[in-house]
């Protein structure tokens, strides 16, 4: 019973420490992630998310629909991005956690800040797709990110 437990424990942590290059595969999506907000390329925005995508933020809970809305209405100018960390949870989810300063607008407001990032990705068909954003304010700032 023990051996098997055992067993058991060493496949379960031998698929969540691959050796592949997920990690990095995420890191870039996530930076493309923000490439597509710069440029409005929806497209590559909803190439890189899953359909059932939340973000959270100051103003609740967002879906991919409302996301897709907001392309119209929000402009992210410029951004800078902090030191990215990715994190393997399990064989198939990744988070990524950083800061990161943006400039930019929506609905006519700045709504230029630095903000703390933790991104939850999954793999889904063999693809790596973001699945949740959570996204606050900071009030501190970090050198090389904030202006």
């Amino acid at each position: 019973m023990k051996t098997t437990i055992v067993l058991a424990i060493a496949l379960a942590l031998a698929g969540c420490a691959r050796n592949d290059n997920s990690e990095q595969l995420v890191l870039r999506g996530e930076r493309q992630l923000w490439d597509a907000w710069k440029h409005r390329d929806r497209a590559t925005f909803e190439k890189l998310t899953a359909p059932d995508y939340a973000c959270v933020s100051e103003d609740g809970v967002l879906g991919l629909e409302q996301i897709r809305t907001m392309f119209a209405t929000a402009h992210l100018s410029d951004y800078r991005l902090g030191k990215m960390v990715a994190r393997r949870i399990s064989a198939d989810s990744i988070v990524v956690v950083y800061n990161a300063h943006m400039v930019g607008e929506a609905d006519g407001k700045d709504v230029s800040r630095g903000v703390s990032e933790a991104s939850v990705w999954a793999r889904r068909g063999g693809e790596w797709r973001n699945v949740l954003l959570h996204e606050v304010t900071r009030s501190t700032r970090e050198a090389g990110v904030d202006p």
